[in-house]
């Protein structure tokens, strides 16, 4: 039952209702009732279905992106990197929970991060990559997150919008991607692809059950 699923997600996160109680999403819920109106998709576009353990990834899958790129959307990223998020998601008209969490997965937030391949900074982009992106230094968080969300909305316009593929292009390179037009059989760029998509799924739902976050 989509109530049984909407109740685990307020379990895993430990939500509270008003009155400081556990959300009750049975029959009479209200808020059961709003996320199960005809017409409102609710959680069922936004969780994987391995969020709970019980179907194998659909590599194409991704949670729809967000629309409306502001401050209604709240990030948990450090604080000192949110408004720029906000403000690179909507420049390059792309999900900033998506920019959040590639954010996180590539350096966790490290602005000096630096991997064994030459990727640098916050968004991890190798040196040509982000000169191409018009970044002078790597180690300025907020040209890093610019230039990664340049990126990102490249590789959406490549492939059709789906973040499923351009994450897998910004983690393994386009010309993989564009071989096979799914996630490649990279268990590194799997693992990438998969981690974000359900984080972002994970917050969604969060976002959804607490109702803080209007869906449009």
């Amino acid at each position: 039952m989509f109530t049984d699923l909407v109740a685990n997600v307020a379990k895993a996160f430990g939500l509270q209702d008003q009155q400081d109680q556990p959300f009750d999403f049975g029959a009479q819920s209200s808020l059961s009732n709003q996320i199960l109106t005809p017409g409102n998709t609710g959680l069922q576009d936004y969780l994987l279905p391995e969020l709970f353990g019980n179907q194998q990834q659909n590599d194409n899958f991704c949670p729809r992106p967000g629309r409306g790129y502001n401050e209604d959307i709240p990030l948990n990223a450090p604080s000192q990197y949110r408004g720029m998020i906000y403000e690179a998601a909507q420049q390059y008209g792309i999900d900033p929970l998506y920019l959040q969490e590639l954010i996180r997965a590539e350096s966790d937030f490290n602005p000096r991060s630096h991997s064994s391949a030459g990727a640098m900074g916050l968004t991890q982009m190798i040196p040509s990559t982000a000169r191409a992106m018009g970044v002078t230094d790597p180690w300025d968080p907020r040209q890093s997150i610019f230039g990664g969300a340049r990126y990102l909305a490249q590789m959406l316009r490549r492939y059709n919008g789906n973040y499923s593929l351009a994450l897998s292009a910004y983690n393994a390179g386009p010309g993989r991607v564009d071989k096979i037009w799914r996630v490649p059989n990279i268990p590194e760029t799997q693992n990438y692809v998969g981690k974000i998509n359900r984080r972002v799924a994970a917050l969604r739902a969060q976002q959804l059950v607490q109702n803080k976050w209007r869906l449009r």
